[in-house]
């Protein structure tokens, strides 16, 4: 499967490009970096992309894996799930925040 960046403008989906290819992505998430976080259920892993989509990391599980995010008090905690498990590793990056007004505002330009 073949994973795309699209960028947003003014809350519209412009022209994307290739970014990477994944084996049957399911969940994502992004640290504060960018980077991308996703799980490939099938193959059992979470492969992480840097924005340019460059493969930096892959971590391996010993079930299917189904998401992927970030948590804990200070939010470097990684949870992934799956096959009835929750698993946890700490990190030295922070998950990225979710933007609530750039969201609002997108909403309210399209009223």
């Amino acid at each position: 499967m073949r994973c795309a960046a699209t960028p947003i403008v003014n809350g519209m989906p412009q022209q994307g490009r290739a970014f990477a290819r994944i084996d049957g992505g399911d969940g994502m998430t992004l640290d504060c970096h960018g980077n991308l976080y996703v799980t490939e259920h099938g193959a059992k892993r979470v492969r992480v992309f840097s924005p340019e989509g460059k493969e930096l990391a892959t971590i391996r599980v010993d079930a299917n894996v189904t998401n992927v995010g970030f948590g804990g008090a200070d939010g470097r905690t990684l949870y992934i799930t799956g096959a009835g498990a929750v698993w946890q590793i700490r990190l030295d990056v922070t998950g990225r925040p979710y933007q609530a007004k750039a969201a609002d505002d997108a909403r309210t330009a399209d009223q």
